[in-house]
């Protein structure tokens, strides 16, 4: 389990996390996923590249909680 900040209210359940570079996305999620890429995880980007809203915006478009 993985314990940190959040400036949204977090997700309540245990989820798994998976690294954006084990994924067809890549290191910077910098462009949107398609629907179900990521349904039900999260996902971890690199830093860089693009603003962090929107690798947010891009891995959710994928299904990432």
């Amino acid at each position: 389990m993985l314990t940190g900040a959040s400036i949204t209210d977090g997700v309540a359940a245990a989820t798994p996390v998976v690294l954006s570079s084990s994924t067809p996305v890549g290191d910077l999620c910098d462009t949107p996923v398609p629907a179900g890429t990521f349904t039900g995880v999260v996902v971890a980007c690199k830093r860089g590249g693009n603003a962090r809203v929107e690798k947010g915006f891009n891995v959710s478009q994928g299904g990432a909680v």
